[in-house]
């Protein structure tokens, strides 16, 4: 299994996740992490000495520097396959090639038409090739599927959600009082800070609600992480606090640091609605699907990422405009106004995440293992 072990982020997450499930299913894994761009060396040597029956990379296209679409997965693909070895290749991000420009970050996009049809060029073979020297394609949403297809003419691709992760759960009041929270409406953009997440979004939101005289209401976010792009994401918590003091809000909101599970559990516990308030250019989250297990409601942008989450039909679930303080500040009202139905919903809805069993999931995984023999 390879991926982003020890850089705590979310790739990390979901590969541990689905390495446990598949593991209580008897599967040997050898875990290879990604330190580098040029990790290709290392994990052919791994290959070799393990004699895996399957090698199972987690791929992001923007990890590592140089970042050119992705560029250096091509290296141990391409020798895998002379070495007959089976391959399985995860991406954690599938861009629409029609939309390629607007998934550019805004300070490219000022070079002229030639090198952004360049680049699109070289996203669109580095993505084809993947899909070629690969035996199979997994993806987190259905509409990844549906890209790889009609956008890069893959057909190997075949969708496995993301697993609902199972945590403890306190009492929200208790929760609430051992977190000195007691008598407030608790508000949580839950994973750690980075610029595409919107996290300002919900400050401003925050800020409308509070002129409109809801005082008993806090918002809590996370401070940086503790090790991938820790600059960038330093930078943008900075940003998030000099908004929290420009918007004189600093008893409204609160920066909480990395905090083991248990801990971590007492303030999701305590949450009353979570907040998502992503941006276009987002890939699915893997903090969305472990607070659905909190059974509260959820406010998310409505972005393709999150479009598994809209064919579940989840009432409790409410998908507001991207970028717009105002939706989340109507949606948040319309939730508190309307505890009681959101609270029924949940119930009902709960039910059905059979499907997002990770002992499911990792049985479609071995499936899928299977076939690529």
């Amino acid at each position: 299994m390879i991926s982003t072990f020890g850089m705590k982020d979310g790739i990390e997450s979901y590969t541990e996740e689905l390495c446990s499930a598949l593991k209580r299913h008897h599967v040997k894994i050898r875990k290879c992490a990604i330190k580098s761009s040029i990790f290709h060396l290392y994990l052919i040597s791994e290959a070799i000495k393990s004699k895996a029956d399957i090698i199972h990379i987690q791929h992001e296209y923007s990890i590592f520097k140089p970042r050119p679409f992705g560029f250096t997965i091509l290296i141990p693909l391409i020798l895998l396959r002379m070495l007959q070895r089976k391959i399985v290749v995860t991406l954690h991000t599938v861009y629409p090639i029609r939309e390629f420009e607007s998934y550019i970050p805004p300070k490219y996009r000022r070079y002229n038409c030639i090198l952004k049809w360049l680049a699109k060029i070289i996203f669109l073979t580095i993505t084809k090739l993947i899909g070629k020297l690969s035996h199979h394609i997994i993806v987190l949403t259905p509409i990844g599927v549906k890209i790889l297809k009609n956008d890069y003419g893959i057909f190997n691709a075949k969708f496995i959600p993301y697993g609902i992760h199972e945590s403890k759960i306190y009492d929200a009041e208790y929760a609430k009082q051992r977190l000195g929270l007691s008598n407030k409406t608790v508000l949580f953009c839950f994973g750690y800070p980075y610029p595409n997440k919107g996290f300002q979004y919900a400050i401003e939101a925050l800020n409308e609600l509070v002129k409109r005289n809801f005082d008993k209401i806090i918002l809590i976010l996370q401070d940086t992480r503790p090790a991938y792009e820790y600059q960038k994401c330093e930078e943008y918590a900075n940003m998030l606090k000099d908004l929290v003091r420009k918007k004189d809000l600093a008893r409204y909101v609160y920066f909480i640091p990395f905090l083991p599970e248990e801990r971590l559990s007492l303030y999701l516990s305590a949450t009353d609605i979570f907040i998502y308030p992503f941006e276009y250019r987002v890939a699915f989250s893997s903090s969305v699907m472990k607070t659905l297990y909190f059974r509260v409601p959820h406010i998310i942008s409505d972005i393709p990422a999150f479009e598994i989450l809209k064919s579940m039909n989840l009432e409790y679930v409410k998908f507001v405009k991207p970028q717009s303080p105002t939706e989340i500040s109507k949606a948040i009202i319309e939730v508190l106004n309307n505890s009681d139905k959101f609270t029924r919903s949940v119930e009902r809805m709960h039910a059905s995440f059979n499907e997002f069993d990770w002992k499911n999931i990792a049985k479609t995984h071995i499936k899928l293992y299977t076939s690529a023999h």
